[in-house]
């Protein structure tokens, strides 16, 4: 059977339904042994048995085809090309309702699952090469279970798989919480801080360490000070800075309400223009002064001074310095250090980021790593 645009349009609009039914969590009808069985698919180990699996039941759901298909050359009464569905209807689907932003989707977070070789022979079959132990008794259970089934067996069943993947991702969004609130109330070690920011350093992550590292930095000598003055480090999305009027640059550095610096934050090569467009947006802020600070490429004197002639040309004289610069100057002011209350602004500002899922553990790692 060949799969036609209609085909897809139905799979997945059917497929969107019986989502929208699993998240309303109620009881369903099937046997324990059954809700076992599939439970060792969708939480097993084998990927692509999953993928095979979902693909099938969302297939059988909606079109007139035999669920033990693989492929359309296949034998089997009812033989379709189940690739096509899960490349046009399940993949797309798993990235938009089972995935965590930057993380992994709760299927397995392929692109091709039907590329990987349990999926390329034609149909499902005992008789199928795969590694004895866990991956043959998936395969039994898995064929058991698409032999034979209804287009109603297969909703039953796929109701109750996106049932469990939901929680698959919910408990991984919950694991996440809770590492980043027990990293809150950990502690890093002071003589650590400074081997710390090198690290988060080490990468660049898209352009998400530079800025993280710099607002910490300045929260944590901030932080020193009389706390009646209301001091506020603020880090904005990277891209993003300057996207409202209440941003200026990509670190905002408040009293109270009243901003009172900013800091541009560059981790690759630079023009004048670059610099020349911060100082603009700080003149647009109603500051006369503010930070330029780069990480990954080098400047000669000669033309950091031109760059800052440009700047007061604009309005506004710019602090121009490399990050190791800076760590060096404001660490000379660090008498002492709230890491508890340092390690929480980290949290707090890698959401307020909407840093990446694989930057934001990286970061909770280090920081383990250095806390006591």
């Amino acid at each position: 059977m060949k799969i036609s645009k209609e085909d897809i349009e139905n799979v997945e609009s059917d497929l969107n339904s019986t989502f929208e039914q699993a998240k309303e969590n109620k009881e369903i009808a099937l046997s324990e042994q059954t809700k076992n069985d599939i439970k060792k698919i969708i939480l097993g180990r084998h990927v692509t048995f999953r993928y095979i699996f979902i693909t099938a039941l969302a297939s059988k759901q909606s079109l007139d085809i035999n669920p033990l298909a693989l492929q359309s050359k296949s034998l089997l009464p009812g033989a379709y090309d189940a690739r096509s569905i899960a490349h046009k209807v399940i993949v797309p689907f798993e990235k938009k309702y089972l995935t965590i932003p930057g993380g992994k989707g709760a299927l397995g977070g392929s692109n091709e699952p039907f590329l990987n070789k349990p999926a390329r022979f034609k149909e499902l079959s005992l008789n199928n090469p795969v590694r004895s132990g866990n991956d043959k008794n998936e395969l039994k259970i898995l064929i058991h279970l698409l032999t034979p089934i209804t287009s109603e067996d297969a909703h039953e069943y796929l109701l109750f798989s996106l049932f469990l993947l939901l929680e698959k991702k919910k408990s991984e969004e919950n694991k996440i919480e809770n590492e980043k609130e027990q990293v809150k109330r950990k502690t890093i070690l002071p003589a650590n801080f400074k081997e710390f920011l090198t690290s988060i350093l080490s990468q660049n992550d898209a352009g998400q360490s530079l800025p993280l590292v710099i607002g910490t930095v300045f929260y944590a000598v901030l932080d020193q000070f009389d706390s009646t003055r209301e001091l506020k480090v603020k880090i904005h999305k990277v891209n993003e800075a300057g996207a409202s009027s209440l941003e200026v640059g990509d670190i905002d550095i408040y009293e109270s309400d009243r901003l009172i610096t900013t800091i541009e934050a560059k981790d690759k090569e630079f023009q004048s223009a670059d610099v020349v467009h911060a100082a603009i947006k700080a003149v647009q802020g109603n500051l006369n002064h503010f930070y330029f600070i780069y990480h990954n490429t080098r400047k000669e004197i000669c033309e950091l001074q031109s760059i800052k002639r440009d700047c007061i040309n604009m309005g506004c004289e710019v602090t121009i310095i490399t990050i190791d610069q800076f760590i060096d100057f404001m660490f000379g002011l660090l008498n002492k250090v709230n890491f508890e209350k340092t390690s929480k602004f980290i949290i707090d500002s890698m959401d307020q980021m909407a840093v990446t899922d694989t930057f934001s553990r990286r970061v909770i790692s280090l920081i383990s790593k250095y806390s006591v």
